[in-house]
């Protein structure tokens, strides 16, 4: 007889991905004056992945990439199939079949080739196998001087390579194959929510509300003098746009202790943003293409794209989640099956 065993998980954990990946659609949706979400939306999702992540060793490297397969990359070239449909109705008149390949050959090269989410599903892999690979062969401290020195790395590639402006339309050859070259600097965000997992669950068992002032004060008064023009900080992960080693450590894991201490004060009262946070790999692919779809039939403000943004990808999820195909082929729904 067969049983199947769910992983358990804190539903804080959600909470905080649900914070996280509605301020992915907000960072989206171009509303103004909510720029501070690039400081750290993108390290927290790495963190927390670090947090959750269990290593495997190299004789179990098979069962790893099945499991990766099934969970990530199934999932990540059908949404790339449905977004790439849905956006060719849009511009049909210009499809050829030069760009049909062109298009096929750009999303195998993956990364800031295809634009769009696509580059995080697959640079957390990247970093999950090199994090393994560390940890399998080297002591702690090893690792540790690895990360450090993979985060200085990234940063002189960073400053003195990639283009300082304009980056959005960087040339090709900047454009590394799916964005391997940001696992430089998420290695040590991923290392920094694996290694602190104690320290993390420890501070769920304590009295959260003064540590959640605190943290939301100092968050506070960095935002206040960036306004101010005291402090001028940017980070974008996905186009490798960062230029200080301190702060870029120091700020991103400021919010993410912030967002995950307002998640552990939410958490087993807020069961809709721990749902969303079950599915925000499908608002994170969907509401991108979702909401071009629909803005170039309706006119619409920056609300109601954040609105359509999360709520037709739950509502697809509720329906993919009816039959098994679709679950496991969209929803990349692992199930560990023990026998007895």
């Amino acid at each position: 007889m067969n049983q199947t065993v769910k992983l358990d998980r804190k539903g804080y954990i959600d909470i905080a991905k649900g914070l996280l990946i509605i301020l992915v659609v907000v960072g989206h949706s171009k509303i103004e004056n909510f720029d501070y979400i690039y400081w750290f939306h993108m390290p927290a999702f790495f963190i927390i992945s670090g947090f959750l992540f269990k290593p495997f060793q190299l004789t179990e490297i098979k069962a790893w990439l099945n499991k990766t397969f099934s969970r990530f990359l199934i999932p990540y070239i059908a949404f790339y199939i449905i977004s790439w449909l849905l956006l060719t109705m849009l511009n049909y008149d210009k499809i050829t079949f030069k760009s049909i390949i062109k298009d096929f050959i750009m999303f195998v090269y993956g990364g800031r080739a295809i634009g769009g989410v696509y580059w995080y599903v697959t640079c957390l892999i990247v970093t999950q196998l090199i994090f393994s690979i560390l940890q399998v062969k080297l002591k702690k401290k090893y690792v540790l001087i690895c990360l450090v020195t993979a985060y200085i790395i990234g940063h002189l590639e960073s400053i003195y390579i990639l283009p300082s402006s304009d980056y959005y339309n960087m040339p090709m050859r900047f454009k590394f194959p799916w964005n391997i070259d940001v696992s430089l600097v998420a290695l040590i965000y991923f290392g920094i929510g694996f290694y602190c997992k104690d320290l993390i669950n420890s501070i769920y068992t304590k009295p959260k509300v003064l540590m959640t002032t605190l943290t939301g004060l100092g968050c506070s008064v960095l935002i206040i003098i960036s306004e101010l023009g005291i402090l001028k900080y940017s980070l974008d992960m996905k186009y490798s746009q960062y230029r200080h080693l301190l702060l870029d450590l120091c700020i991103p894991v400021l919010f993410t202790v912030f967002v995950l201490l307002i998640s552990m004060l939410m958490d087993k009262r807020s069961n809709l943003v721990g749902y969303i946070g079950k599915q925000s790999l499908i608002i994170m692919y969907l509401h991108l293409p979702i909401n071009t779809v629909l803005q170039s039939i309706f006119h619409y403000n920056s609300y109601m794209f954040i609105l359509v943004g999360i709520v037709f990808p739950l509502i697809c999820s509720i329906i993919f989640e009816k039959n098994p195909i679709t679950e496991n082929i969209l929803l990349g729904k692992v199930t560990i099956v023990k026998a007895q």
